[in-house]
């Protein structure tokens, strides 16, 4: 069992994080309207209210602002929950996300996982797949340099995530978010024309070909996916939701977070088109209080 500090503790720190996931989703809001104005006025008393409103570019600002809050955060939980297995499943999710979002010709990316060193990621920004391979191996991540150069890099590092995470997942309530997460990238590489499925996951080639598209998915528990399909920029929305998704099913009806909630934080925010939908994540951060009484059940 995790050795947790005391309940008067614990609910200091509940505090200390909810306030640093309020700013967040404010500011999460502005970039998703547009209305800066009224998130400036909300966060007038903070330092990134000045770094925004001066950026050429907000949106880089704002993945910055949210990156460095969420380190903070995480280090927070570290110091109470410990190194509990939904952190490391949170962090090879991030690593896929972030280096996918890298490779892609984004400059932003989410301070945790293999980023939360910031001599890497300052080497990794801006960088092509090949100089990114290179920098990898330089700093001993000789599995992601070899994904990078391969044939298929993005197909690659999926097999890499998910091996790590069923790791971690193994015996947690992480088994099911996997199940799904799997479900929803099987999904989307079919559609994409793949042949191929990852294993540990209830799609299957026989139900997309069959031409059943939302009404199976929509059977197998997956709402959110099943409106989604009926969308032209399906193949790509696909990915932006698929964890977002998958804790929404996973929570929905499940008054105890447990590891999912853990696993979810970090992962959920690691890219801006995520950032679409604030519905799922305000209800998380509304949850943020509930965090150390449950890492108490944790193994």
């Amino acid at each position: 069992m995790i050795s947790l500090p005391s309940r008067a503790y614990a609910s200091s720190y509940s505090l200390s994080l909810a306030s640093r996931l309020t700013p967040i989703n404010r500011i999460l809001r502005a970039a998703e309207t547009g209305d800066w104005r009224s998130a400036l006025e909300a966060l007038s008393d903070r330092p990134i209210v000045a770094h925004i409103s001066q950026s050429p570019e907000p949106e880089v600002a704002v993945d910055e602002f949210v990156s460095d809050e969420l380190r903070e955060a995480s280090r927070a939980i570290r110091s109470v929950a410990g190194q509990v297995p939904a952190l490391h499943f949170a962090e090879a999710y991030t690593d896929f996300v972030n280096l996918s979002s890298l490779m892609n010709g984004s400059r932003s990316y989410l301070a945790f996982g293999i980023l939360e060193n910031d001599v890497l990621a300052g080497e990794l920004v801006g960088k092509g797949k090949e100089d990114a391979a290179r920098i990898l191996r330089l700093h001993g991540f000789t599995e992601l340099a070899n994904a990078l150069e391969s044939e298929n890099p993005k197909h690659s590092l999926m097999e890499i995530t998910l091996e790590k995470m069923g790791k971690w997942a193994k015996g947690t309530r992480l088994s099911r978010v996997l199940r799904i997460i799997v479900d929803h990238w099987n999904f989307a590489l079919l559609v994409a024309g793949g042949k191929d499925v990852f294993p540990g996951g209830n799609v299957s080639p026989e139900a997309v070909a069959s031409g059943g598209g939302p009404r199976v998915i929509a059977e197998l528990g997956y709402p959110l996916l099943s409106r989604a399909m009926e969308r032209p920029e399906f193949s790509a929305l696909i990915m932006d939701i698929s964890l977002a998704s998958s804790v929404w099913h996973a929570l929905s009806g499940d008054p105890v977070v447990g590891d999912v909630f853990v696993g979810a934080f970090f992962s959920l925010l690691a890219e801006r088109s995520i950032y679409r939908h604030l519905y799922f994540s305000t209800a998380i951060y509304r949850r943020a209080g509930e965090i150390v009484e449950v890492l108490r059940g944790l193994p």
